[in-house]
């Protein structure tokens, strides 16, 4: 299989979501890297996240496909560096850190600028879908899909051809 050119993926904060999201990819058919964090080698559990927004802004990719920590990671990056992403699709966005941090205005304006798909379980321990479609209310450039479950994992046959049909509706691509 071809890499697919310009897109990245983002995992979210334990190592074993890296293999959740290369499973996500495989299944939707397409070849991305997906990012180990520098904060694996330490304590993964509160991660300082300078490190991994540098270097994804370093890495520029014009998509990005991110669980959890990893859509924070990417709208700290374009809020930080500038970073242009053309479209993002984000699994089990981490709501409730968005809240209690007060970083939940970021996502807003990431979904202004930049067109997103974001698939949300209806009891996401993170944050539900409702609290997700709470704070985005009125928000352009943002598509919400409710997933049932209760679980933080998103690498299914469902998600995959979501982000299948995603990818294959982007145009033009690089």
């Amino acid at each position: 299989m071809q890499p697919t050119p310009g897109l990245i993926v983002m995992p979210g904060r334990d190592p074993s979501t890296a293999d959740e999201m290369a499973t996500l990819v495989r299944l939707a058919g397409l070849d991305a890297p997906v990012v180990a964090y520098a904060f694996w080698s330490g304590d993964h559990r509160n991660p300082d996240l300078a490190t991994e927004v540098s270097a994804l802004a370093r890495e520029a990719p014009a998509y990005v496909v991110a669980k959890s920590i990893g859509s924070l990671i990417t709208i700290l990056a374009q809020r930080s560096h500038d970073l242009d992403v053309r479209a993002a699709f984000f699994v089990g966005v981490p709501v409730k850190r968005l809240r209690q941090e007060g970083r939940i205005g970021l996502l807003r304006d990431h979904c202004r600028r930049t067109p997103t798909l974001i698939l949300q379980r209806r009891g996401d321990p993170t944050g539900s879908f409702a609290d997700l479609a709470e704070s985005l209310t009125g928000s352009m450039g943002v598509v919400l899909r409710e997933l049932p479950g209760e679980t933080h994992s998103y690498a299914d046959d469902e998600v995959a051809a979501a982000l299948r049909d995603w990818w294959s509706g982007l145009s033009p691509r690089p």
